[in-house]
């Protein structure tokens, strides 16, 4: 018997499209008595093989082939003087199995360790209660429940809800004597507008889980809250397991897509802690408790597994390398922080700690991507408990491309994600994937335009790297070939557009990516930018670079983190000084790590009442809960026109018009004058003569209010509020982007 084994050339596209991997070859002579066709398959994809003898025709030899990475084979006993065969992924046969509804809309949802993120008041003098953690619980301890429900009452707020979609809410309660309590879905600003309202729930002192499934018939809303209302009674309350999860299509990873872009938007603003200091344990709890307090939202953890593992010992992970990685994300959740886990920081074309016999040898690729298996699947394996709100994945830092090994950044993320999602816990934890070529913005770009995005898992979040122009934010490098000098400024007109262009293309092409593939757009993290602290020598253009960037980013959706935590030296993109030796000599005197001002304000946008002025008879106190920092601005109740509360030294990149995010609290609707103007000269940029600040439900209820406002570029602006006939409301904070 006479073999004839013919490889196919195959057009690599991901996605399950029935022209996915495609290609013909011939059989030429009659005398073969079966035909061996093999081709490139991936982990968990099923195949189909086609076979025709016109190119014209064709129907299905075989189907669902599984595949056994890296090569699958099929045999065909079928003789002729020309038979062609192709071959195709089975259409969205490797989709994880996924529940129909998602996991968690709300945070901290299981009060695993404290109650952050859920709101509470007790609204009159008449209602008596707080609140505390207790034993993994969320404890209301009510002395005097007032006349009404609403008088005490737990929130959380800043929901997206999405019309038309399908939601259920369920939460365990119990009291300590049967009584009654309400719950609403709602939006912020307008109280009569809601979604859902359920009066009348019998709480029991068993524990007792509730379910409420509702769909949004209104309009989208960004704004929204869920409310529970536990006065009127005087019996304590115990809630737990607050879940808000959304019911998507069963086998559509389009449209479960949502469930990314909502973590993407938890992941907000972060910064890098190096992969090189933490190879070193130089890690700490007090890292975390920085990024907390400065109000960042994430971690990017970098480690560099790819250095510390060889091929020898089948590329075990250090249990030590382990255990530096599982400390830091275990410091990050302790402080409420999401954590990226990047494990993978120091990719090369080909291995740079186990070095192969030549960058274009097959072999040395095929290893490389065993290597990348293995180091996932052992890290899947130790974070597979962890909850998929809290920890995310990034399968590769920054791979470099290498044509001559036929390097494809899809294959990476393809190796990476069979690694991940074969490990059980990890079926539907985010997972960020990059373009080719230092994940640069263009990389990313590359990846929409080739359509080289998986399509059939929904977990996944882009992400690029923006470091342009390079003159600018690596002018420290003094690589005087390269234009790298120190004293490159940044600034004009120009330059602040371009930066508008290069995050709008990101935008097209995903936009594009998904009008092709009949999907919704990936949504996107901008993990790394920054500027050499050599810039701060010269001018305050850094500061100005770092502003616009995080706005842009912000303007889009894009999620970011800043790079990197430490080391403010001329070269380095730190934003603080580090000491790498956490005690000193004397070993009960710690060496303090620390953010600097300037970098901070540029990233973070967010600034304090009580730390500006205060006009009139306008008081700072903390006389109401709920409140950040030390206190909040207070209008008495006797006075009104004129009185004032005034932030200073609001940092703006250029003349423009931003979006000012006002974070208040009031027992009532009321009625004030906003006003921006640079202090230095005093000019007045923008006014808005009556801004109405509706009831938040009482002065220890905070929520949101947004307006838009013209500012003058520069160090030295101020936001005044100015109260007309009425006392003002309660200001505990701003935050300004675009």
């Amino acid at each position: 018997m006479y073999i004839k084994k013919l490889q196919l050339i195959i057009l690599f596209c991901v996605g399950g499209s029935v022209a996915a991997h495609s290609s013909s070859v011939v059989s030429i002579s009659n005398n073969v008595d079966r035909m061996e066709v093999y081709w490139s398959s991936l982990v968990n994809q099923t195949y189909e093989v086609l076979v025709s003898t016109n190119l014209v025709e064709g129907f299905t030899i075989s189907n669902q082939v599984q595949a056994t990475p890296p090569e699958n084979d099929w045999f065909s006993n079928i003789q002729g003087d020309s038979v062609f065969y192709q071959v195709r992924e089975s259409v969205l046969t490797n989709i994880p199995s996924i529940s129909p509804t998602f996991s968690n809309l709300l945070s901290n949802s299981a009060m695993e360790s404290d109650i952050s993120e859920w709101n509470f008041n007790a609204s009159t003098n008449e209602a008596q209660a707080s609140a505390s953690w207790s034993n993994g619980e969320l404890f209301i301890d009510i002395t005097n429940g007032g006349t009404q429900q609403q008088y005490v009452f737990v929130r959380q707020v800043g929901l997206f809800l999405e019309n038309g979609r399908t939601y259920t809410l369920t939460f365990d309660i119990r009291s300590d004597t049967s009584r009654t309590g309400s719950m609403f879905i709602q939006n912020q600003a307008d109280y009569t507008l809601k979604y859902v309202e359920t009066n009348g729930i019998s709480i029991g002192i068993e524990s007792s889980t509730l379910n409420y499934t509702f769909t949004m018939n209104d309009p989208s809303d960004s704004d929204a809250l869920i409310h529970f209302g536990l006065g009127a009674d005087e019996g304590d309350v115990w809630l737990d397991n607050i879940v808000l999860s959304l019911h998507v299509s069963d086998g559509n990873p389009g449209d479960m897509r949502v469930v990314a872009r909502e973590r993407n938007r938890r992941l907000h603003r972060g910064n890098n802690f190096m992969a090189a200091k933490a190879v070193l344990g130089h890690g700490r709890l007090e890292d975390y408790e920085l990024l907390n307090e400065h109000h960042f939202s994430h971690c990017r953890i970098g480690y560099k597994l790819d250095e510390v593992v060889s091929l020898s010992d089948g590329y075990i992970v250090p249990a030590s390398d382990m255990q530096n990685l599982r400390n830091m994300v275990d410091w990050c959740k302790q402080m409420g922080l999401i954590a990226v886990v990047d494990p993978v920081h120091n990719w090369m074309a080909d291995d740079s700690a186990d070095t192969f016999a030549s960058a274009n040898d097959s072999a040395a690729w095929e290893a490389d991507l065993q290597k990348l298996s293995n180091i996932w699947m052992q890290v899947a394996t130790e974070f597979a408990t962890d909850s998929v709100d809290q920890v995310y994945f990034e399968i590769v830092n920054e791979p470099r491309d290498n044509s001559e090994n036929n390097q494809d950044v899809a294959e990476l993320t393809q190796t990476g994600l069979g690694a991940i999602r074969g490990i059980s816990g990890n079926e539907t934890r985010t997972v960020i994937i990059c373009g080719d070529g230092f994940s640069t913005r263009q990389a990313l770009i590359d990846e929409f335009d080739n359509n080289r995005i998986p399509l059939d898992d929904p977990y996944l979040i882009g992400t690029f790297h923006y470091y342009d122009p390079f003159t600018f934010t690596k002018q420290g490098a003094n690589d005087v070939a390269a234009g790298r000098i120190p004293g490159n400024t940044w600034g004009t007109t120009n330059e602040f557009l371009e930066v508008e262009t290069d995050f709008d293309a990101v935008m097209s092409a995903n936009m594009s990516w998904a009008a092709r593939n009949n999907t919704q757009p990936l949504p996107i993290y901008m993990g790394e930018f920054g500027v050499d602290n050599e810039a701060d020598n010269h001018h305050s253009d850094r500061k100005k670079w770092l502003s616009w960037i995080r706005m842009q980013a912000e303007k889009r959706d894009f999620s970011w983190a800043h790079w990197n935590m430490y080391q403010n030296t001329p070269a380095s993109k730190g934003m603080g000084p580090w000491s790498g030796q956490y005690y000193t000599s004397n070993l009960n005197q710690k060496l303090p790590r620390s953010f600097d001002a300037d970098p901070v304000e540029a990233l973070v946008g967010r600034y304090e009442f009580e730390d500006g002025s205060r006009g009139g008879n306008v008081q700072y106190t903390n006389e109401y809960a709920g409140f950040s920092g030390t206190g909040y601005a207070h209008y008495p109740t006797n006075l009104g026109w004129g009185v004032f509360a005034q932030i200073d030294d609001i940092f703006i990149p250029k003349d423009d018009t931003y979006k000012i995010k006002i974070f208040y609290a009031s027992d009532q609707e009321r009625v004030l004058r906003v006003v921006s103007r640079e202090s230095n000269n005093g000019t007045q940029a923008g006014l808005i003569a009556q801004q109405i600040f509706p009831s938040t439900g009482g002065n220890s209820s905070w929520n949101f209010l947004e307006i838009d406002m013209p500012f003058n570029a520069g160090e030295s602006n101020t936001l005044r509020v100015i109260a007309l006939e009425d006392q003002g409301v309660q200001l505990d904070w701003i935050h300004v982007t675009q």
